[in-house]
């Protein structure tokens, strides 16, 4: 049989060395237990599940309310209510994490399940089905690059880098894009706050006040489309997307009411008004991780 290890209890913080009293449960200096653990598997996995992705009821308590409540997570932390909800940067980098790996993981999916049937390019060379009308625009390309007056080094490296890129699979190519785009994502979330403040600046809200706000709709943003990822791919339905697409633009529109408590008017005003700037921001960006992705 083993014996059981008594851990016994130490005159001063292991984390810190500060002083600690024998009735104390944790170190009032830096907050560590004072009665260390033992070293095992369980704790090691708690320690990193807790510290790193907060995966303890805080988790529940965040997530519950992001989803059922908008803009209810963004209040309570401005009022002060911190300590029982993960923080926003936190949520926003675990759950876009998580998209992005289920996205990695559907992109990588759909190559194991693929079956293409096999064609012939004019040479001879056996190409996938997928990758026909990729030929085409190799093609195209290579006329209009033939036909243009303009020969410079950098439109020729780049029309080189499109055709190097147009024979990339499809899946291939999205999934460049989508790893650029999440660079991207980063960008377009200050400016979106920045677009706050000034279509609301009547409430006189803070620019960080703001941020909050905008790291709380799209950590929902990216929950949301986990979920109708894994159900578009359980039961395919062509309307999944704009399910997505609608149930996301009402979920903003009451989170902006309830957070400035503007009238419906004024609000769907200027709701309208942030759609359309931030969407052509989001066009802007995806045009651009399209680019990056060829010359990368």
């Amino acid at each position: 049989m083993k014996k059981n290890r008594e851990i016994t209890r130490p005159e001063y913080c292991q984390n810190c060395n500060h002083p600690i009293d024998q009735e104390m449960e944790f170190c009032p200096n830096c907050g560590q237990k004072a009665l260390p653990e033992h070293l095992t598997l369980n704790y090691f996995i708690h320690e990193f599940l807790n510290n790193y992705f907060s995966f303890d009821s805080k988790f529940f308590k965040t997530i519950i309310p992001l989803v059922s409540k908008p803009a209810f997570l963004t209040r309570e932390f401005i009022d002060g209510r911190r300590i029982r909800y993960i923080n926003p940067i936190q949520l926003f980098v675990f759950i876009s994490f998580l998209y992005f790996l289920v996205d990695s993981f559907m992109i990588l999916k759909e190559v194991s399940d693929k079956k293409d049937f096999v064609v012939m390019k004019s040479n001879g060379e056996p190409i996938s089905s997928d990758s026909l009308d990729v030929v085409l625009s190799e093609e195209a390309s290579k006329a209009a690059l033939n036909d243009s007056l303009n020969n410079s080094s950098a439109i020729r490296d780049f029309i080189k880098k499109s055709q190097e890129f147009n024979q990339l699979e499809k899946d291939e190519q999205n999934e460049k894009i989508s790893k650029m785009i999440s660079y991207f994502i980063f960008l377009l979330m200050p400016l979106f706050a920045l677009f706050l403040t000034w279509l609301f600046s009547k409430r006189k809200q803070r620019y960080i006040e703001n941020l909050i706000f905008s790291l709380h709709f799209h950590a929902f943003f990216f929950l949301a489309g986990t979920f109708f990822m894994l159900v578009d791919r359980l039961i395919p339905d062509p309307y999944d997307s704009y399910v997505f697409g609608v149930g996301l633009l009402v979920y903003l529109l009451i989170a902006l009411k309830k957070f400035y408590a503007y009238p419906w008017t004024s609000t769907i005003f200027r709701f309208i008004g942030l759609f359309f700037i931030y969407g052509f921001m989001v066009i802007l960006s995806y045009l651009f991780s399209i680019v990056s992705s060829i010359l990368i």
